[in-house]
């Protein structure tokens, strides 16, 4: 048995770190499958797949359909397209990120007896 397992390489998720060099990964990341992944087609997914296609391309005949006959949803659909619009422009990569705000207040005024300053971080998205 201890030639079968001499042959099998193990390896963990790590393919080469300064502190635990693996030279049968070298020039491998994180990003490429590890191996014996293969990638193979399969029908069933394929179908699967199509399957999930037609539901959202119904969904959105559904809405579309709606949109064109609900006043009050062609309505909110324009506001939040709008805000859409204003935010993207803001934050182009579609994540908000809060600018914090640094508030410091002396803790003698606030009822506490200790000789250091309260400091407070807040941090909000404003709302545009």
């Amino acid at each position: 048995m201890e030639a079968f397992f001499a042959d099998i390489k193990q390896w963990g998720v790590y393919s080469d770190y300064t502190y635990t060099p693996n030279p049968d990964l070298k020039g491998w990341s994180n990003d490429h499958p590890f191996p014996p992944e293969i990638e193979t087609d399969s029908a069933y997914l394929r179908r699967r797949l199509e399957r999930f296609q037609q539901q959202i391309d119904g969904l959105c005949a559904a809405v579309a359909k709606k949109l064109k006959t609900d006043a009050q949803q062609r309505t909110a659909f324009g506001q939040w397209h709008r805000w859409s619009g204003e935010f993207l422009k803001r934050w182009p990569d579609g994540w908000a990120t809060p600018i914090p705000t640094v508030s410091l207040e002396d803790k003698d005024m606030i009822g506490v007896n200790d000789e250091r300053p309260a400091i407070y971080l807040h941090s909000q998205i404003d709302s545009t």
